[in-house]
């Protein structure tokens, strides 16, 4: 900033007059132009606050609307062990915040799931198998 703001005497007729009539000398009125700057200077820092709560408040309502979508899908799909719904719900949120959206989170995780499911379905049928001893190089019937 230069030094032609606060320290300059009045130049402009009016703010001459002005300073004349409240019978301020330098001092004062370069306190005066202290004081306005530190008044902005406060109101911008008020601004900067508020504006951050705002976001922090905006961030708080993504995270809680995420944990009452996952909530919901959890009570939907009540067949499973609590550790593995836990887990899954973790993922979930991860995702949401890496990709940025909270729909492509829910897609992976929905088709990871099928995936898990499907896995867990076909690796039961081979155990089943193996134990009646109905591999695949054996040729019985079923």
């Amino acid at each position: 900033m230069s030094i032609s703001g606060p320290t300059r005497p009045a130049q402009s007729e009016e703010e001459r007059r002005k300073w004349e009539r409240e019978g301020k000398g330098r001092r004062e009125r370069k306190g005066d132009k202290n004081m306005e700057r530190e008044r902005r200077r406060e109101k911008k820092e008020e601004r900067k606050k508020k504006e951050k709560q705002r976001r922090r408040r905006k961030r708080g309502e993504a995270y809680e609307e995420i944990q009452r979508d996952t909530r919901k899908r959890e009570t939907r799909r009540k067949g499973k062990g609590k550790e593995e719904e836990n887990e899954s719900r973790t993922e979930t949120k991860r995702k949401g915040k890496r990709k940025g959206g909270r729909e492509k989170g829910r897609k992976r995780e929905i088709l990871k799931q099928g995936e898990r499911e499907t896995g867990r379905e076909e690796e039961k049928k081979e155990k089943e198998e193996r134990r009646k001893g109905k591999g695949k190089g054996v040729g019985k019937e079923r």
